[in-house]
């Protein structure tokens, strides 16, 4: 009814709590369509066809939306639904798997770097390389990208690679044996790797491998900008 009051939720529990333990033959003896009409009433203003085409212009998997509508008014509830989800991982794990790579660059010799692609106005580092992931690394993608990086070394030398993983919540067991061996390449072609934006759960995750043949490995950092200091020195 539109309460607003912090106690409206917890009073309409009980309320339910109460209907479901003492009212259920009186909820059972309510006819099918009523109940139809009460969520259609409740949900009506989702089911317009303005409320549902607005979604489109936001692009990205928004038409998913309109896949779960078809799909449960054709399938029904339970294998809509099923549908619908399984459609959505698969689609995510197809978008995480693309080498999705940008390089980044300095503004105005500050503390931020952006996409080169993006942001023309920046400017690359002699002597350095600064890549960052825009999927978070797991085991479908670590190896391309590592693969990307390498071919990338051989059009533009340099000493040092930065590499962020902003976009890394964790790292998987294959996503590490890929940095460890990738860390061994890089030290076979004399370039040294540093890891920025690490959080907390991937400093776990790393601290457990061994860089015994990757001594080219510095360390990781909080930020792009510290990782290019300290190189800086």
């Amino acid at each position: 009814a539109g309460a607003q009051g912090r106690w409206a939720g917890l009073f309409t529990a009980f309320t339910l709590i109460g209907v479901l333990m003492w009212g259920r033959d009186a909820l059972a003896a309510l006819p099918i369509p009523v109940l139809a009409a009460v969520v259609t009433g409740i949900l009506a203003r989702h089911f317009f066809p303005t409320e549902l085409l607005q979604g489109l212009k936001f692009g990205t998997d928004s038409w998913l939306a309109l896949l779960c509508v078809a799909a449960v008014l054709g399938l029904g509830v339970m294998f809509g639904m099923v549908l619908s989800v399984g459609v959505s991982l698969v689609l995510a794990l197809y978008r995480f798997s693309l080498p999705l790579l940008s390089e980044l660059g300095q503004v105005d010799q500050g503390h931020d770097y952006v996409d080169l692609a993006q942001h023309p106005e920046a400017k690359r580092l002699p002597h350095l390389l600064i890549m960052r992931p825009e999927e978070p690394l797991f085991f479908a993608n670590a190896e391309r990208m590592f693969e990307q990086i390498l071919d990338q070394l051989q059009q533009r030398p340099v000493e040092h690679l930065i590499l962020s993983l902003e976009a890394s919540d964790d790292l998987d067991a294959t996503t590490l044996y890929a940095i460890e061996n990738f860390a061994t390449q890089l030290q076979q072609r004399h370039v040294t790797l540093s890891l920025a934006r690490v959080k907390d759960r991937v400093r776990q995750r790393l601290s457990v491998i061994q860089f015994e043949n990757a001594p080219a490995f510095k360390a990781w950092y909080w930020s792009v900008d510290d990782a290019v200091h300290q190189l800086s020195k």
